[in-house]
């Protein structure tokens, strides 16, 4: 048994069910942040998302851990790995200046440096 599978919380995907169509910024164990459009919950362990309304970009959009900033048509998220949620977004946290934004910055910087 993974340890996704032993964190897994059902009452969190159950309720994160109820806001279908909605943008959502997701925080998962393994630090990737998701932010898009919460479309649909497969078999009650995979959230599809699609680009958000408000997005600075036209994709979902996916934070790594190291900073990097990866693009995706659409994602499929493994709802086990999420330990934090925030639903009803109204501005792209991603691109809109803020500590995630300033976040990416530095690391970008970072590798720049050592480069």
């Amino acid at each position: 048994m993974s340890f996704f599978l032993e964190i897994c919380n059902r009452a969190f995907i159950k309720e994160l069910s109820c806001g279908l169509n909605t943008n959502v910024l997701l925080f998962s164990a393994d630090g990737f942040t998701y932010f898009g459009n919460l479309q649909e919950i497969e078999d009650c362990r995979i959230a599809l998302l699609t680009p958000a309304a408000s997005s600075e970009s036209n994709s979902v959009e996916i934070l790594t851990p190291g900073g990097e900033l990866v693009n995706e048509v659409v994602a499929r998220v493994d709802l086990c790995s999420i330990v934090a949620k925030s639903i009803g977004i109204t501005h792209d946290p991603i691109y809109h200046p803020g500590p995630m934004r300033l976040l990416m910055l530095l690391n970008r910087r970072r590798k720049e440096t050592i480069l």
